[in-house]
């Protein structure tokens, strides 16, 4: 879901059910706020300024009460945003997920370089989700940007979202995911950003269940 100011409404992940992890990852610029109705805010990072110069992640999650979960996400004092939705299932529908372990870093210089922080998630059987943000000039064709997820610690590295929307001041989106059976720091993610992009925000957050394997569903 993209939007200019008020809200994004993001599409709902084909097969998603009661039960389900969803993750919601926002952009918007670094000095706006995310908010959402039965919502929680799981990590918000931007470049710690207070201006329009640079991009904000905002990460929030819920568990899903059916297949058309509430979704209006609202945000203020910028000229665009941008949200997707990812849902994580393993077809038992129970409220065990626990944010068990994440790393957040400012990116605080221009860079075509991303390195998103790792941590220890100190259980085995994680999903690590992954994301970073990145401010742009509004002149730059939308489209795909993101290239070259790597870290060696995490199997089924997968893109999961790419995009730049140039309303407003314009922003990169980029999401990942990767699975981790270790219980000691799984290590720092890197991507290329097609695109040189101003500051923003990286995240990584490890979402742990007693069971496997899990199924994603994304929107793209």
């Amino acid at each position: 879901g993209q939007c200019t100011t008020g809200s994004c409404a993001p599409g709902v992940p084909a097969g998603t059910a009661t039960g389900d992890l969803l993750f919601s990852f926002c952009e918007a610029d670094t000095e706006d706020t995310w908010s959402a109705s039965g919502w929680t805010i799981i990590e918000s990072i931007g470049n710690g300024g207070t201006t329009t110069a640079g991009s904000k992640l905002t990460i929030l999650s819920k568990v899903s009460e059916g297949t058309a979960p509430t979704r209006t996400f609202a945000h203020g004092g910028g000229d665009h945003g941008q949200c997707v939705l990812i849902a994580v299932t393993t077809g038992t529908y129970e409220t065990v997920f626990t944010y068990a372990a994440s790393g957040v870093h400012s990116q605080t210089t221009d860079t075509t370089s991303r390195t998103i922080p790792g941590s220890a998630p100190s259980q085995t059987d994680c999903l690590v989700v992954m994301a970073f943000t990145g401010y742009n000039d509004n002149a730059i064709t939308r489209g795909a940007n993101c290239t070259g997820w790597t870290n060696a610690n995490l199997t089924s590295l997968t893109e999961r979202f790419d995009n730049l929307y140039n309303g407003g001041d314009g922003g990169t989106l980029c999401v990942a995911t990767g699975t981790y059976t270790g219980v000691i720091d799984y290590g720092s993610t890197t991507v290329t950003d097609s695109v040189t992009s101003e500051s923003g925000g990286d995240i990584s957050i490890a979402t742990c269940a007693p069971f496997s394997p899990h199924r994603i569903m994304v929107v793209q």
